[in-house]
């Protein structure tokens, strides 16, 4: 009998032990965000952390532009949340781009989700890539949604005189769709003026799309064949 009671105490022992691990590991989870000032979390409640609007948000992205510029990303207001089971983070809201020269914010951009609406998602702090796609010696980037595993819809953005703006990308959307689940992208260049990526179709396969700068859009020049993979 106190054999029995002995492994008890032991096993429970082990678990209260498992336990706080996990809880500890949870809140470290839950907390380690990349912040830009002292956020103020009205709630924390069932994994999830609401961002206020009387703060000055949450840093998910950056690029330095130049010696003197940089760029953020920046989650003024949304939900921040960690599921434990597929080990992502969704940090979903409204953000907005800022362009800063000298350590002063000179501009800044909403973003907007896929649909057009408010609300844009993004699962981890990123690296925002630049290029100057069409050729007028301004910083261009592509930010984007992912909608599956294997797709992500990107807008283009640039910063002309010290502004951000988005460029037109020939589209219906003026969005692409392109073979990648990453938050930023970047075009392959395609021969002297033009750029390519990839497009994925589930039943298809891959296939690139090469793109040229006309003036005042990009065009479509080319679409490649499908090749299954």
């Amino acid at each position: 009998m106190k054999k029995t009671a002995l492994l008890c105490t032991v096993a429970l022992s082990v678990v209260l032990s498992a336990c706080a691990v996990t809880s500890s590991k949870d809140t470290e989870k839950a907390t380690d965000i990349p912040q830009k000032t002292d956020v103020k979390e009205k709630e924390i409640k069932k994994g999830q952390i609401e961002i206020s609007k009387d703060n000055d948000g949450l840093v998910l992205a950056t690029a330095q532009v130049d010696d003197l510029a940089s760029l953020e990303l920046v989650m003024k207001s949304g939900t921040y949340s960690y599921d434990h089971y597929s080990y992502e983070a969704s940090y979903s809201g409204e953000f907005y781009l800022q362009y800063y020269k000298e350590n002063t914010m000179v501009s800044e951009r909403k973003i907007e989700g896929v649909s057009g609406d408010s609300q844009a998602e993004f699962h981890a702090y990123f690296h925002i890539e630049m290029e100057d796609y069409n050729k007028d010696g301004n910083p261009d980037f592509l930010i984007g949604q992912d909608m599956s595993d294997v797709g992500t819809y990107y807008r283009m953005y640039s910063i002309v005189d010290q502004k951000i703006v988005q460029l037109d990308l020939g589209t219906k959307e003026n969005m692409i769709y392109a073979y990648s689940n990453q938050p930023t992208y970047e075009w392959k260049k395609s021969g002297k003026d033009a750029w390519e990526y990839e497009e994925y179709d589930r039943d298809k396969g891959l296939r690139k799309i090469k793109l040229k700068w006309s003036g005042d859009r990009f065009k479509i020049v080319e679409r490649g064949n499908f090749v299954k993979s």
